[in-house]
């Protein structure tokens, strides 16, 4: 008694297919968070992994042009 009278009657027409398909689609909405938050962080690594190899890779170059005055800059 405490749902709004649309919300009742709503619930009420619900045969015993829509439940389940309310069911399933329930399920689909948790496993679609779950994989966005999954998706989410891999591409914060992917481009940490790609800043990090930048990185590495500027600061190889200046140490080899130190070591070797006459390598191209």
């Amino acid at each position: 008694m405490e749902l709004p009278p649309k919300t009742r009657e709503f619930l009420a027409r619900l045969d015993d297919d829509d439940i389940k398909l309310l069911e399933h689609g329930i399920k689909l909405i948790g496993a679609f968070l779950t994989v966005g938050g999954f998706v989410k962080w891999m591409i914060v690594l992917v481009v940490g992994v790609l800043v990090g190899f930048v990185m590495v890779w500027e600061n190889v170059a200046k140490l080899l042009r130190l070591i070797s005055p006459s390598l191209p800059k």
